[in-house]
């Protein structure tokens, strides 16, 4: 999943493109959803065109670059489940000398089923389990709801986010079952 993989590495095109990656691959539902996610109201609507330098939304409008940078912001706050997306993983390894030394792992392995499920309706279903990178305990189960946009590409309409890990369960929205 090329969206995964951006956010893996948010600056690696440049500053912030993993987040901007996101928000170009979503639907309408689902801007909504990571605007309302981040606080921006949502009657305002998306401008591209307005300079970097400027966020204001006192014309009902609110830049691209004001919206990346609020959800690279929220995304990397500490103890936030979703932070899991965009940061690496610290592996302390013992060497002979009785001392530490770290190693950097990609903060997840990515397993996406091959069963996807079309709807033949321009909607379908991949799940996709995000797992320890080195001893495959398993973190968070997506399940990603995709649509054709209006150029015939596959956008994220909606995500099903199931986690695992003890500080995070049952999970924003779950109840224990």
């Amino acid at each position: 999943m090329a969206v995964l993989e951006e956010l893996r590495h948010p600056d690696s095109l440049m500053s912030q493109s993993g987040y901007r990656t996101l928000l170009r691959s979503s639907s309408e539902r689902w801007k909504l959803a990571l605007k309302n996610s981040i606080g921006v109201p949502s009657h305002l609507e998306m401008n591209k065109n307005k300079p970097m330098n400027s966020s204001t939304c006192m014309d009902g409008l609110v830049t691209e670059d004001a919206l990346v940078s609020s959800l690279a912001a929220a995304m990397t706050r500490p103890k936030n489940q979703y932070q899991i997306l965009v940061q690496d993983f610290l592996e302390d390894e013992q060497e002979e000398e009785n001392t530490s030394k770290h190693k950097i792992e990609p903060g997840y392995s990515l397993s996406v089923s091959e069963d996807i499920i079309d709807y033949n309706d321009g909607k379908c279903w991949v799940e996709a389990q995000l797992r320890h990178p080195t001893n495959g305990q398993l973190y968070a189960i997506l399940g990603w709801s995709l649509k054709r946009n209006n150029e015939g590409a596959w956008v994220i309409d909606w995500l099903d986010w199931q986690d695992f890990r003890d500080e995070f369960r049952p999970g924003h929205g779950r109840e224990e079952w």
